[in-house]
């Protein structure tokens, strides 16, 4: 399993450098209220994504090891959903009036996001994280490589032209996932094998959703209380936040969860859970207070052009990320491991009642900062569910003496890196980031080393 995180972590590492990289683009070439439309198409598409297909990607992970035809009925109505989808995507679409081009890129960007997730769940299915490495950095080098091209054609970044970067990196991606792709697939839709599916995934997909709904509600939420500008300054910092940490936390949850259904033992499947968990702890914390130690001059930077945004939003919405990630790769795999899906959605509801409620409260009064506000509450909010409702006896230890450690260790990192500060912004987050994952590694090695010269 760790061989497969190390693959897994590179194919989110890299893509988060690239994202880094992406949002400098976006930040100097495309203003706040474009950023803002484009968040929101994202997020739509994303959610119908969810909404109509998780629960075949859940179930095929769940159940191609012990039934393996089972794959002809989940590709089956995965195609039926495809062509319906981008059906309805044009005919809604043209209904309401959005101009044709928007209408052509939205579909294929739609279809191919869908394909791209259901072989990227395939190769993670059977194990084969090489494939899954080099498919995610097709898609984030190809994005970034057209968007530099159209840089060098134009002086600004539109929303078609991100939408199209996005959708073409997609494509060029599938063909390479598909080019290894060899099950020998045969139409058909048991009954059976639709039952079983639709009993375990359905109620993942509603989780899926709603966490999705959850992480993103805030940009609806600015976007129909405040403006769509307020959405793009809010956005930006977000999504930057969520497509590096929050990728690189889930690397390691892409490779545990195959390996771990493999063995039928369950004890032997809860002592591996509770490895992982260590791991992903050892992984995250150190991780999430190093993005910390530069959140205030990440604001800088971002003010700088022409966003809004503050150093409190930034730690909000940081920590969010980190809680974000183990109510997704700590208690969702759990969930997932116990097959106890049925009542897995109600903590999402409550959390995205509070989340609601919350913003109507926050947002005219405080702005942005309340919706960054509201997120990191909601998100407390889900774990406590999920975790009294569906996890609290199923013997795994949630809270390993590890996280502790990390957390006391990584509060120390910040107390040393804010005294590093140097004229230029760039180079003081270059060594708050190197000095805070350095400590926070060594320190971790020392009592590593001391704890096992004890045994």
């Amino acid at each position: 399993m760790i061989k497969d995180s190390l693959l897994y972590f590179f194919s989110k590492f890299f893509p988060a450098i690239i994202s880094i990289i992406t949002m400098f683009i976006f930040l100097k070439m495309m203003d706040s209220q474009a950023y803002g439309k484009y968040s929101i198409i994202i997020v739509t598409i994303g959610l119908v994504n969810i909404i109509t297909s998780q629960w075949l990607r859940s179930s095929m992970i769940r159940y191609f090891f012990g039934i393996p035809q089972i794959l002809n009925a989940i590709i089956s109505i995965q195609l039926i959903i495809l062509i319906v989808l981008s059906l309805l995507n044009i005919i809604i679409l043209n209904i309401i009036g959005i101009q044709i081009i928007i209408i052509f890129w939205t579909t294929l960007l739609l279809g191919n996001l869908i394909i791209f997730d259901f072989l990227n769940n395939y190769f993670r299915t059977i194990i084969k994280p090489k494939v899954v490495l080099f498919g995610n950095l097709i898609r984030n080098t190809l994005f970034l490589l057209i968007l530099l091209i159209i840089l060098v054609c134009k002086e600004k970044i539109e929303i078609i032209d991100a939408l199209s970067s996005f959708t073409i990196g997609l494509i060029l991606s599938n063909t390479y996932l598909l080019y290894f792709y060899n099950y020998k697939f045969k139409f058909n839709i048991n009954s059976n094998h639709f039952k079983k599916i639709s009993i375990y995934g359905v109620p993942l997909t509603i989780s899926f959703a709603l966490g999705v709904l959850l992480q993103n509600i805030d940009k609806y939420m600015i976007t129909y209380i405040l403006d769509i500008k307020s959405n793009g300054d809010y956005s930006l910092i977000y999504d930057f936040v969520h497509n590096s940490l929050y990728m690189v936390i889930g690397s390691l949850g892409m490779a545990s969860l195959p390996r771990i259904i493999k063995q039928s033992n369950e004890s032997i499947n809860i002592k591996e859970f509770d490895k992982y968990i260590e791991i992903l702890y050892l992984i995250s914390v150190p991780l999430t207070f190093t993005f910390i130690s530069i959140s205030s001059n990440l604001s800088i930077i971002i003010n700088n052009y022409g966003y809004n945004t503050s150093k409190n939003i930034i730690i909000l919405i940081i920590i969010a990320t980190f809680i974000h990630g183990t109510n997704t790769y700590v208690y969702g795999q759990a969930v997932q491991l116990m097959q106890n899906t049925k009542i897995i959605y109600i903590p999402s509801i409550i959390a995205i009642l509070v989340n609601i409620g919350l913003n109507i409260i926050f947002l005219p009064h405080i702005g942005v900062l309340g919706a960054a506000l509201s997120t990191f509450i909601a998100f407390i909010v889900s774990n406590i569910c999920i975790y009294k409702l569906t996890l609290k006896n199923t013997g795994i230890n949630y809270f390993p003496k590890i996280l502790y450690l990390n957390i006391f260790i990584g509060l120390l990192s910040l107390l040393l890196v804010s005294t590093i500060n140097f004229s230029n912004v760039y180079v003081s987050i270059v060594f708050k980031c190197f000095i805070s994952m350095l400590f926070q590694i060594f320190m971790i090695a020392i009592i590593y080393f001391f704890r096992k010269r004890m045994k």
